[in-house]
C-alpha cells in the first residue's frame, strides 16, 4: 500500500490534528491533559498517513478508545455508588423538545449527546440543585435540531467510516477479533457461490437487513417518546426497562464478543447495529467512497477475504468496482491489495482522499471522546452527592 500522502503534508496535517486535540482537552480540562492527548493523536495521525501498513496502528488506536470509554463509565459508576446512580437514573430528564419543558436536565456520566455542549463550552456541572448535577439541554425542537448538527455532519462526511475509525463499540468488537484462527465459518449466513468458493459473494440479504429493522424500530420509538435519538440507545433506558437490558446484554455477548472472536468478522456492525443501519440510509451521498480500479485488478480476491464486514464481494467488484454500503472504510482492502488498485476517493471524482479522510476521522474521534477522558481524570473529584 502506498502511503496516504507525502512527508511534508503528513507532518503539517499531524501537527494540525495534534493542535486541535490539545486545544480541545486543554479548554475542558488542563494543559497537561491537552498536551498528552495532542501529542498522542498527532503521532497516530502521522503513522497512519505515512506507514505502508496501518492496520496495527488503527486497531491499537480504536481499541484504546474503547477501553477509554468503558473505563470512563466504570469510573463514574463506581464513584457514585448504586444508590446515587439509581437516584440519577430515575430523575434523569429525557424529553427536551417541547415548549415549556425545563431547559435543564441532570447529567453525571459520559453522554455523547453532551458533546456539542462541551465543544461550545456550554455544559454546566456542579452542586447547584437538590444535590443533583445540572447541565443545560435543548428544550425546543429548533434547538434540538441545532445540537444534532455535529452528529449529522459526522454521518454525512464519514459515513460508515464512523464504524471503522470512531465507534467505541467497533473498538470493542475489534478487541474481540484478536487472533487469526476462524473457528466458526457461519456458512449458512453466506451467499452460495456457483464456483463453490466460500465468502466471495458476501452475506445473504436477509441477514444484512436485520439492522434496518432494528434502526426503523428505534426511529419509531424516538418519535413515539419524543426523545433525542441517542437517548433511545442510552444505557439509562436499559436500567429503567430491565427486559431491554437483558436483551441488549445477550445480543452484545453473542454479536460483539462470541461471533467476533470465533469468526473474526464484525457481526454486530453487519447485522444488528442500529447506528450502522441508520448511516446506511445516507451512505449513498456521504463524502468519501472506497473504489477499485478494475483495469488494474488481478482478481486475487485478497480484498474480499480480509474485509471485516463482507462489504467487498465478487459481485460488487464486477458490477461497480467498489464495496457495498456496509464498507466501514477500515483500509484493510487497500493495504492487502498487491497491485495498489484500491483507494479512498471523494465521491463522484477521481481525487484520492485518504490524506483527508484519515485526519478528519481522528480529529472527530477526539471530539467525540473528550468527555470520557475528562470523566476519568476530573469528574470523580467534582461529582459529589
Amino acid at each position: 500500500m502506498r502511503p496516504a500522502t507525502n512527508l511534508l503534508n503528513a507532518t503539517i496535517v499531524s501537527i494540525l490534528v495534534g493542535a486541535y486535540t490539545l486545544n480541545l482537552h486543554a479548554r475542558a480540562s488542563s494543559l497537561a491533559l491537552g498536551t498528552i492527548m495532542g501529542i498522542g493523536l498527532g503521532i497516530v495521525t502521522f503513522a497512519v498517513l505515512r506507514f505502508r501498513s496501518v492496520q496495527r496502528v488503527r486497531q491499537i488506536y480504536l481499541v484504546s478508545y474503547a477501553i477509554l470509554v468503558w473505563t470512563g463509565f466504570y469510573t463514574i459508576f463506581s464513584y457514585l455508588g448504586t444508590e446515587n446512580l439509581a437516584i440519577w437514573v430515575w430523575d434523569h430528564t429525557k424529553v427536551y423538545y417541547y415548549e415549556g419543558i425545563p431547559t435543564v436536565g441532570t447529567t453525571l456520566v459520559p453522554c455523547n449527546w453532551a458533546m456539542p455542549e462541551i465543544m461550545l463550552g456550554l455544559a454546566v456541572f456542579g452542586r447547584v440543585f437538590l444535590q443533583e448535577q445540572m447541565a443545560r439541554f435543548p428544550s425546543t425542537l429548533q434547538i434540538g435540531i441545532l445540537y444534532t448538527v455535529p452528529f449529522l455532519i459526522t454521518a454525512f462526511v464519514l459515513g460508515r467510516g464512523f464504524c471503522g475509525w470512531i465507534c467505541y463499540f467497533g473498538g470493542t468488537v475489534q478487541a474481540c477479533m484478536s487472533g487469526n484462527k476462524i473457528r466458526w465459518k457461519m456458512s449458512k449466513c453466506m451467499k452460495q457461490s456457483a464456483s463453490g468458493e466460500q465468502y466471495i459473494d458476501g452475506l445473504r440479504e436477509e441477514v444484512k437487513d436485520v439492522k434496518y429493522g432494528i434502526a426503523i424500530g428505534i426511529l419509531l420509538l424516538t418519535f413515539a417518546f419524543a426523545v433525542p435519538l441517542i437517548c433511545i440507545v442510552c444505557w439509562v433506558w436499559f436500567v429503567q426497562f430491565f427486559w431491554l437490558a437483558i436483551i441488549f446484554l445477550l445480543v452484545s455477548i453473542v454479536f460483539v464478543g462470541l461471533l467476533s472472536f470465533m469468526n473474526k468478522k464484525r457481526w454486530f456492525c453487519m447485522v444488528v447495529c442500529p447506528v450502522g443501519g441508520i448511516i446506511n440510509f445516507i451512505e449513498g451521498i456521504t463524502l468519501f467512497r472506497v473504489k477499485l480500479d478494475r483495469a488494474k485488478c488481478i482478481k486475487c480476491n485478497k480484498c474480499i477475504h480480509v474485509c471485516e464486514t463482507y462489504a467487498m464481494t465478487r459481485e460488487s467488484i464486477e458490477n461497480s468496482g467498489k464495496p457495498n454500503i456496509d464498507c466501514i472504510k477500515c483500509h484493510r482492502c487497500i493495504e492487502v491489495c498487491p497491485v495498489d488498485c484500491i483507494d479512498i476517493y471523494v465521491r463522484g471524482t477521481a481525487t484520492p482522499a485518504r490524506s483527508w479522510f484519515i485526519p478528519l476521522s481522528l480529529a472527530t474521534a477526539a471530539s467525540w471522546y473528550a468527555w470520557f477522558v475528562i470523566a476519568i481524570l476530573i469528574l470523580p473529584s467534582i461529582l459529589r452527592f
